[in-house]
């Protein structure tokens, strides 16, 4: 099984997502869950809450459509948005592709020569981002944006993921030669195969660093941290956002990864809530939102 899965995924005759597929096979015999969660991730796409492999995140341009009083136009105006993302610690250009292998996979043999994909921002967002236009120009308006996206970055995606399961593939076979057979794992070769999916997949990430929550506080500062975080569960729910979504940004502001990593699935949550809370006001409190969370993150990354 894994022998022959090897040769197809080398020699291309099978599609990456039809590669995932039949790993799973080879993870009912492992039984370990980083294997099992990163094939599902990687085949029905990410949720802002998982700890997001880094070779999914890139940068991307912001561009605009904007209108005048006189009603002239600028279409892919590109959206300069550093000194704003200096002054909350954010990188707005940066994102982070959550969609499942075959949509990449269609993506990218769809996409032709130079041709590129927007990302539309939600129109609550563009609203704050125009906003902030009109304070240095009154008569100019911003009526969409988005990010744009080349299918080379796609594909890179596509092709990085390719050969971290080949990777995979390729020690577990050297290390357990016998995985074709009638193969039993023990808890050491879980271990080692735990470590194997884990280092090809984070970058040498044990897994004890991909927890969630408080177990990834360190006790001598667990009291600071989590009265931080109280400050801010508050302030939040003073600019009116809703329980549950307070507790998915503080999943994401308590895990364990890079800050510029964290920043990327806020900026995500942000956008997901301006769509949510359309018609609750939020989109007009989003700054302060942002500057909130963009803050709580510097803290809990020092």
């Amino acid at each position: 099984m894994i022998k022959t899965l090897i040769k197809d995924l080398a020699y291309d005759s099978i599609t990456l997502s039809q590669g995932l597929t039949r790993a799973k096979l080879l993870q009912s015999k492992l039984k370990i869950d980083e294997l099992k969660n990163w094939l599902a991730n990687e085949l029905g796409g990410y949720s802002v809450k998982e700890n997001i492999p880094e070779y999914r995140i890139f940068q991307v341009k912001i561009i605009g459509h904007f209108v005048d009083n006189f009603g002239r136009e600028w279409r892919n105006a590109p959206l300069m948005l550093d000194e704003l993302g200096k002054s909350l610690d954010i990188n707005f250009y940066e994102h982070t592709e959550i969609g499942g292998i075959k949509g990449l996979e269609d993506a990218v043999s769809q996409g032709t020569g130079e041709s590129t994909l927007m990302i539309p921002l939600g129109q609550s967002y563009v609203n704050t981002l125009a906003g902030l236009y009109r304070k240095n120009d009154p008569g100019t308006h911003l009526i969409s944006a988005g990010k744009i996206v080349l299918p080379s970055q796609l594909r890179n995606i596509v092709d990085q993921t390719k050969q971290r399961l080949l990777d995979i593939l390729l020690e577990l076979q050297e290390k357990f030669p016998n995985m074709d057979d009638d193969f039993t794992p023990t808890n050491e070769t879980r271990e080692q195969a735990r470590n194997i999916v884990n280092y090809y997949v984070y970058g040498g990430s044990n897994n004890t660093n991909l927890g969630v929550g408080d177990n990834v506080v360190q006790t001598d500062n667990k009291q600071t941290i989590e009265g931080n975080l109280k400050e801010f569960s508050e302030q939040l729910k003073n600019l009116n956002v809703p329980i549950e979504e307070v507790d998915s940004i503080k999943e994401i502001i308590k895990s364990k990864g890079t800050k510029e990593s964290k920043l990327s699935k806020a900026m995500t949550w942000v956008g997901q809530l301006s769509t949510k809370m359309i018609t609750k006001g939020v989109e007009l409190k989003l700054p302060e939102i942002i500057e909130a969370t963009g803050k709580m993150i510097e803290k809990m990354s020092s």
